[in-house]
């Protein structure tokens, strides 16, 4: 698909849902059949659907190319992902400001009237609870104390356990209690005096924990059924039984289980007030979601065709800079109009490797002719009969004719990189006298001694100074057999 063809469907698309969006939260949609409303939803998602693979796939081509390691992929991928969240902040944002407007105008259609009435039938039940709390809890108390002072007498459980019930059994009947229970810190059942036989429901382990935590004196109050609201419970932890507790039932008068009960129903009246705000707000999640959806689907496609047409540039330029690396200096970036700096960019890289392009050949030319230049000279050398010695800077010689190798008795191609003062020692002295300014030359004769045999050569060494790099050339002739001469003419006189 085109970037045309995709800007025109998703402006269509945008249109589309918000027209839905509208007609949703207008009072005309409490008139519509549930089916049409579902039927508008759906064909939004299919629309959101299809947009959406539309943008899995351009985001699989993206990934796909930063897997495979083209070039500018990652810089394409990290662009992608920036360009996509800074899209889809502003239309999350755009959400919460408008549901959060919704729900403050819910809150003030339905929540204000009905909250009223629940908080005021919530503190008339509260009150009442406290009431018969406090009551309780004292004669809880109450109990606890004799208790312990018949446990201290010896007329407890472990003394007496059948006159101790029996004693229980009197203080839940003359208090109006239905039943009285004692148990252990272990959480077991040691006494149980029922005055009324019923369901008599124990407090649950998660209480008890609680309770585990404090100190002798502790309490808890609650229904023994919250949904029959039958009897009131009140447990109060003692010190006697390992810190065990004693636990009461009192059944409700007829009047206190009614009110309980309208509370509990005006709560149910608020849950379906609650319901009835839900269905708004779904109905508002559903179409405002789908629009939020498209629009971001559209700005995030604005985000990759944004990143493609930057990163394009920047993957031909690394495409460039990989072949030239290579050594392809006739590379060249193709160059577009709409390009930019970029387009600059790749310009002026272009001027650059033709730049380098023709220094290169510049350079491959002088190397050339610099090794016709050493093979005219080397073919000079080998065709003088005296020996020749090209020595650099350091005084390790470069270059050197056969008949350098022939009077040292070396090999020619061993001699090169060698020091001279170690291929030739005895001529070590004159190429001190050379190296030393103001003298550029340096001649004399030597003898050197070669496997037995003594020769006597004449030894000539000049120094070249060029760029500051101070080269030599030595030449030396044998005159071992002009000497011999000399000397038996010499006799013959």
């Amino acid at each position: 698909m085109s970037n045309a063809t995709a800007a025109a469907a998703l402006a269509g698309a945008g249109v589309v849902a918000f027209l839905t969006t509208w007609f949703l939260l207008s009072p005309a949609v409490e008139h519509v059949e549930r089916k049409v409303l579902i039927g508008l939803i759906v064909g939004n998602v299919v629309i959101a659907a299809g947009f959406a693979l539309l943008i899995g796939a351009r985001f699989w081509h993206v990934w796909s190319d930063r897997r495979n390691q083209l070039a500018g992929s990652a810089t394409h991928l990290k662009l992608v992902g920036l360009f996509s969240i800074v899209a889809a902040v502003p239309a999350v944002i755009a959400f919460l400001f408008a549901f959060t407007i919704l729900r403050s105008s819910l809150n003030d259609v339905f929540g204000e009237r009905i909250e009223n009435y629940q908080n005021t039938a919530r503190d008339l039940a509260n009150g009442l609870i406290e009431f018969k709390k406090g009551e309780l809890e004292l004669m809880l108390k109450q109990i606890a104390f004799d208790v312990r002072r018949s446990e201290e007498a010896g007329l407890g459980l472990e003394g007496t356990p059948i006159s101790f019930r029996e004693y229980l059994f009197t203080q839940a009947e003359i208090r109006g209690l239905d039943a009285l229970y004692v148990l252990g810190g272990d959480n077991r059942l040691l006494v149980r005096a029922e005055v009324r036989p019923g369901s008599y429901r124990l407090p649950s382990q998660e209480t008890l924990d609680g309770l585990k935590k404090l100190e002798p004196g502790a309490g808890s109050f609650g229904v023994n059924d919250d949904k029959r609201f039958d009897k009131f419970r009140v447990i109060l932890k003692i010190p006697d039984y390992q810190q065990g507790y004693l636990i009461a039932y009192q059944p409700m008068e007829e009047a206190t289980t009614r009110r309980l009960i309208a509370v509990s129903a005006l709560r149910t009246d608020w849950e379906e007030a609650r319901i009835s705000r839900s269905r708004t707000e779904r109905i508002f999640l559903a179409g405002y979601i789908i629009l939020a959806v498209i629009i971001l689907f559209g700005a995030i496609w604005l985000a990759l065709w944004a990143a493609t047409r930057i990163v394009q540039p920047i993957g031909r330029l690394v495409n460039m800079a990989g072949r030239v690396s290579s050594g392809d200096l006739g590379a060249r970036v193709e160059v577009h109009k709409d390009d930019g700096e970029l387009g600059a960019l790749a310009r002026a890289m272009n001027h650059m490797t033709a730049q380098l392009q023709t220094q290169r050949d510049d350079l491959v030319e002088t190397n050339r002719q610099f090794d016709r230049r050493r093979r005219f000279t080397e073919a000079v050398l080998s065709g003088v009969s005296a020996g020749v010695v090209g020595v650099n800077p350091e005084g390790r010689i470069t270059i050197a004719n056969r008949s350098a190798a022939d009077i040292v008795d070396l090999d020619e191609a061993r001699m090169a990189g060698r020091l001279f003062a170690d291929v030739l020692p005895e001529a070590r002295d004159l190429f001190a006298a050379a190296s030393e300014p103001p003298f550029d030359i340096a001649a004399g004769q030597i003898t050197v001694e070669r496997d037995g045999f003594s020769r006597a050569l004449n030894v000539r060494i000049v120094s070249d100074d060029v760029e500051g790099q101070r080269s030599f050339v030595v030449t030396f002739d044998d005159i071992t057999q002009l000497i011999s001469a000399q000397r038996s003419a010499a006799w013959g006189d």
